[in-house]
């Protein structure tokens, strides 16, 4: 079964309901592929951000285009830019190794890697993380009354973490990073975005819009000869490089039943970063056999971000305004770094956001909401590391007439709070060896494996042996603070 076979078989009830509010959009949906971004976790905007991250009926700028392009219609032509700055200090904690579970040097008949000869200690984490993010955004009616179009850009300028590599989330990581890190906060959301899209007035009553962002993929082949299979360390490489462009869509629709209330529902295609690639390695006095040369395959999936369905409603009068997104993800669908699914579940948020003049010219805005954890209790093999997470949000926007035109300084801030976590891993009488399939802790080092000097199986062998760094048990928690500052121009 491929991919999209694969996605496609796991449709439920809810997806099909809403996919049938958004027909005149979906039928030309299809799953893409593109980079996540920091506009899931922060908000687009400063006024979106300090709403609590609403928008998918509240929207009336160029940040429509992510959150709802069909509620590009609510605002004129437009212009603007800003910065923010995000401050995450997460941390991960690892309850102590027992003794009498490490992997024994056997010597020549060592099925793993021995405990003796990891590169890295066993690690956690720990400490801030800095990042800089700019994006600017522009709307235009065209001249027209019923269409609107628009584009929004995100570009990350500093990011105090060179790179996020792929990793393992099981014992494999011992041999690599060894750490136990967050899984759904790193660097997923430090990436450059670009988004467009276009609505159209169909009533009085509905506008309906459509829009997609873009992104590369890659795929690389490299020559390698190798002239001494002894020498690893001295090879002669050609890299060959290809990219492309991955279109992920999004739409939605806005009804207006009257001038006080509005409705909203949008949908956001889910997206990835596939790299792929070939190694074609020569040895020199390895040649002639049927399987040469060698062949290496690289299949690494980046920066996941699910599937999404927002609900919005948005009530207003007299400057006042009070909105609600509900968002459904669906992270039951969720690639792992190398392509595997796990075992995460759907979820449902709920944002709210409150507007309110306070002298003239100038707007208070507030915002709450709640973003509960998609990863289950990591009692078994795998160690990914996410939070329940609560989010509190404060900003406001300063009106200037400048020649009849409207220029807004805004700003916002956001508290996001990890409730505590604590994962403990189950123990057993006896435990599975590790295959690719295996859920539970397990075994590296088969109880049955024969010493060949004895004919006996090694005494050593007995029991558990796991190099698995979040055995027996880890703990989670911290904060983000992130501040935003803008400057938009209405036309």
């Amino acid at each position: 079964m491929n991919l999209s076979q694969r996605i496609s078989s796991r449709l439920n009830p809810l997806t099909l309901l809403s996919l049938c509010c958004l027909f005149l959009l979906s039928s030309g949906i299809q799953p893409a592929q593109s980079l996540a971004n920091p506009l899931d976790l922060y908000g687009s905007g400063t006024r979106a951000s300090a709403l609590g991250n609403t928008g998918a009926a509240s929207s009336i700028d160029y940040h429509a285009v992510h959150y709802n392009p069909a509620t590009l219609l609510r605002g004129g032509s437009s212009l603007g830019g800003g910065v923010s700055y995000a401050l995450k200090n997460l941390d991960v904690q690892l309850t102590p190794r027992p003794s009498g579970y490490d992997i024994p040097n056997l010597g020549s008949n060592s099925p793993a890697v021995p405990t003796s000869f990891e590169l890295r200690e066993r690690q956690g984490e720990s400490g801030a993380v800095h990042s800089f993010n700019i994006f600017t955004g522009s709307s235009t009616d065209l001249g027209t009354e019923d269409l609107r179009v628009g584009f929004l850009l995100s570009l990350p300028v500093y990011h105090s973490i060179d790179s996020y590599a792929s990793t393992f989330s099981d014992e494999r990581e011992r041999l690599f990073s060894h750490q136990v890190g967050f899984s759904l906060l790193g660097g997923r959301v430090e990436h450059f975005v670009a988004q467009v899209a276009a609505a159209y007035q169909f009533f009085d009553w509905l506008a309906i819009g459509i829009g997609a962002s873009v992104m590369p993929d890659a795929y690389t082949k490299n020559y390698v000869y190798m002239n001494d299979a002894a020498r690893q360390d001295d090879v002669d490489l050609n890299v060959g490089l290809q990219t492309s462009t991955q279109w992920r869509l999004n739409g939605g629709l806005l009804v207006t039943p009257n001038d006080r209330f509005r409705l909203g529902v949008s949908y956001r295609d889910e997206q990835y970063m596939l790299v792929r690639g070939v190694n074609e390695v020569q040895v020199r006095g390895l040649q002639g056999g049927e399987s040469y040369p060698f062949e290496q395959s690289l299949y690494i999936v980046s920066d996941y971000s699910p599937r999404q369905f927002s609900y919005a409603g948005v009530w207003s009068s007299g400057g006042q305004l009070f909105t609600s997104d509900i968002v459904y993800t669906l992270w039951s669908d969720y690639l792992d770094s190398h392509g595997q699914a796990v075992d995460f579940k759907d979820t449902w948020s709920l944002r709210v956001g409150f507007e309110q003049p306070f002298i003239e010219g100038q707007t208070l805005r507030v915002g709450a909401r709640w973003e509960p954890s998609p990863i289950p209790e990591q009692s078994g093999r795998s160690n990914f590391v996410d939070n329940d997470r609560y989010v509190l949000s404060v900003g406001s926007g300063h009106d200037i007439e400048i020649q009849g035109k409207r220029l807004t300084l805004s700003w916002h801030a956001q508290f996001h709070g990890l409730l505590g976590r604590r994962h403990q891993k189950n123990t057993a009488e006896r435990y599975e060896l590790c295959e690719i399939d295996t859920r539970s802790i397990c075994d590296e080092v088969s109880d049955q494996l024969i010493d060949p000097t004895t004919r006996q199986p090694y005494e050593e062998a007995q029991g558990l042996q796991t190099g698995n760094p979040g055995f027996p048990g880890y703990s989670s928690g911290g904060y983000i603070l992130q501040f935003g500052v803008e400057i938009s121009w209405s036309f």
